[in-house]
């Protein structure tokens, strides 16, 4: 599995969202006017549960959810690149290590409902699922498996239900199977990965998954990718092949 794997169709409607944070365009201040984000599934999920809390008028929704995620992670998904599987075991390659595993949880799910792998339920369709999750109403903004018409449900041959596992231990699960001796990820020790598989198994569906993590004040903006359908199929569908997540430079 390459990273940026996933192909297929991208479900209507959906977009790639980060968060960017306040920018000054004509500051003088490079670090202002300047910013790098990487817009992926992840900071779209971040950016999804931010926006459902901003409808039952949270005062601080996005800044919630952006330090809800990185307590889960352990990282800033936002301004953290995307890396290579190769050198120092650094927030960057954990980053796409994990985007990896996001990847292996849509094949994981496929095959759980009957569907090969690959075909017709792939990573975009997964994004758009759990995005749905997030705009459950009871509560706003966390991954439980309740949607915006009740369970969030894939049916095929069989049927698979989302809850807070989906992205806690069958997302870990998909992570150890890239780091087992014959997976792509073989060179990690378990030491490696031990801090983010103990963060994964932290409650998702909670507002603040793990501990408390220390988080930038200034007020959010969005970037916004649609993907194009008639674009290469990788994904997300701005990036590479060789990239899970696509760096955007913010306005």
């Amino acid at each position: 599995m390459e990273p940026g794997r996933g192909g297929g169709d991208v479900p209507d409607g959906l977009v790639l969202q980060a968060p960017t944070g306040l920018l000054e365009p004509f500051s003088r201040e490079v670090a202002q006017r300047d910013r790098e984000v990487v817009v992926s599934p992840l900071t779209t999920l971040i950016v999804a549960a931010g926006e459902a809390r901003r409808s039952v008028n949270r005062e601080t929704p996005l800044l919630e959810a952006e330090q809800a995620g990185r307590s889960w992670l352990g990282f800033d998904a936002v301004h953290t690149r995307v890396g290579g599987r190769e050198g120092a075991v650094d927030s960057a390659v954990l980053h796409t290590l994990l985007l990896d595993a996001f990847d292996g949880l849509a094949d994981r799910v496929a095959a759980e409902v009957g569907i090969q792998p690959g075909t017709t339920f792939n990573p975009p369709d997964l994004l758009a699922l759990l995005v749905d999750d997030a705009f459950g109403p009871t509560p706003a903004g966390v991954f439980d498996g309740l949607g915006i018409d009740g369970p969030v449900e894939l049916d095929a041959a069989r049927t698979y239900g989302f809850s807070a596992a989906t992205l806690q231990s069958e997302l870990r699960d998909a992570l150890d199977l890239l780091v087992v001796p014959t997976g792509p990820w073989s060179r990690l020790e378990p030491r490696d990965v031990s801090g983010l598989r103990t963060r994964l198994g932290c409650s998702a569906a909670s507002s603040s998954p793990c501990d408390e993590a220390s988080v930038d004040e200034t007020p959010p903006q969005l970037v916004t990718i649609e993907p194009d359908p008639e674009a290469d199929p990788s994904w997300p569908a701005s990036a590479s092949s060789a990239s899970p997540g696509t760096t955007a430079r913010a306005p």
